[in-house]
């Protein structure tokens, strides 16, 4: 049911990845992300590797595979 405290999970904020007082542990998949299918499964996964790479000080970088 759509409430003020969901809505920001229904309109694609999601979970939060994170667990208070639970260090180095990241929540990634369908479940976390509304909607679903592996296109929002390799969403929710690339979501964590953000926030890793923000909590480590790193540039996060993407890339393209090569199209033949």
């Amino acid at each position: 049911m759509i409430t003020a405290e969901t809505f920001g999970m229904v309109m694609g904020k999601g979970m939060e990845k994170t667990l208070t007082n639970l260090d180095d542990f990241y929540l990634a998949g369908q479940w976390v992300e509304s909607g679903g299918g592996v296109p929002t499964v390799a969403a929710s996964g690339r979501g964590v590797i953000r926030i890793i790479c923000k909590s480590d000080k790193k540039k996060f970088r993407t890339s393209l595979p090569a199209v033949t």
